[in-house]
């Protein structure tokens, strides 16, 4: 099967890990993957080159505005493919007009994130467009399910849910790795012997690390905050608030190794479809202490899998209480990924709705 993935940008961020995860296990499974970025943001770029060697095209850059260009390049290079795949709003508005000239393209969608529906609401008429045009659409939290399945003209035998999914460590561990521990934290001038936890995500207010950084000023652990900023006001307000013991990193590159070297992982993030930072904490077993929103509410089902706290006074008091409960957290936390988040598990789903298409 000849695959084509179409992102707008290709930055460090949720929906970059998860089309990673999901491209790695497609080419696995023995399929043609390439991937078409056109924006400005092409930082993992080389990563899927080098560590997939999966044709990534970048020979057309976006310019403001709806680019009519933009459309004949992605005309051209779509002519062969048996399946587009396009990842969050953008990509489909072009996608979805060549696939009105073209009726024959196979188009799938997924929906990784709906901020936009806030913050510009102009764009509801566009994924009315979107629920018309595309043949399948993917969504990764039951909240986004409902939204679709709500929509003006969208069918909703067409919308699915597919959870977000990420590999997995071989084992589980209970305790830090000893020597990326040492490692970081002879980087980051910290003390080895104080609990410290991970925060992994843009720095933007809707992922609230200016609140979390406070909240540390009243705990006697060390806060490691990782991410490129996505608002440069808020990041220099939270630059403001690093000491010896709350660190901000920007973007980085070596996420696994940070959170091998961590005690825990912290999200204080006002919104979330399914987080794939948490999944990725989780499935280095890392356990994982969470605000209180569907997002991460969602790994609480049977079992107790994630700690969730509802405000500041409980953070406090949690973020010892994790620690004491780490063992159950993570034997739970990672059976859960094992069997319902893993990228294979993903990768089947998906290959399983392109195959619907086809047939």
């Amino acid at each position: 099967m000849k695959i084509m993935h179409i992102c707008q940008f290709l930055g460090v961020g949720g929906l970059e890990k998860v089309l990673y995860s999901l491209i790695k296990e497609q080419i696995k499974f023995g399929h043609q993957v390439e991937v078409v970025v056109y924006d400005y943001d092409r930082r993992w770029v080389e990563k899927y080159q080098k560590d997939l060697g999966v044709k990534v095209h970048t020979s057309y850059t976006k310019k403001d505005g709806y680019d009519f260009k933009l459309l004949s390049f992605l005309r051209q290079i779509t002519k062969k493919q048996d399946i587009i795949h396009t990842h969050d709003l953008n990509p489909m508005l072009y996608i979805g007009i060549l696939k009105i000239l073209n009726p024959k393209l196979n188009i799938v969608h997924t929906t990784h994130g709906m901020e936009h529906l806030d913050t510009h609401p102009k764009t509801r008429i566009y994924e009315i467009f979107l629920g018309i045009i595309a043949q399948c659409i993917i969504v990764v939290s039951p909240k986004f399910k409902e939204y679709y399945q709500n929509q003006l003209l969208t069918n909703k035998k067409k919308v699915h849910l597919i959870n977000n999914g990420t590999e997995i460590a071989p084992n589980i561990r209970n305790i830090s790795d000893h020597a990326e521990r040492v490692s970081v934290f002879e980087e980051f001038e910290l003390d080895t012997k104080t609990p410290t936890a991970i925060y992994v995500a843009r720095v933007v207010p809707l992922k609230a690390q200016h609140e979390i950084m406070q909240a540390f000023k009243e705990i006697n652990h060390q806060l490691i905050i990782v991410g490129p900023s996505g608002n440069d006001s808020y990041y220099e307000q939270c630059e403001s608030l690093q000491d010896k013991k709350i660190i901000m990193t920007n973007g980085r590159s070596d996420i696994t190794r940070l959170l091998k070297a961590s005690d825990y992982y912290i999200s204080p993030s006002l919104h979330e479809g399914l987080p794939i930072a948490v999944l990725e904490a989780g499935a280095q077993g890392l356990p994982c202490l969470l605000n209180n929103i569907p997002g991460h509410n969602t790994f609480n089902t049977s079992k107790k899998c994630v700690l969730i706290y509802n405000n500041t006074a409980e953070l406090v008091n949690y973020s010892s209480e994790i620690l004491k409960e780490k063992n159950e957290l993570n034997k739970n936390f990672f059976e859960l990924i094992t069997n319902k988040y893993s990228s294979k598990v993903m990768a089947k789903e998906y290959i399983s709705q392109y195959k619907g298409i086809l047939c």
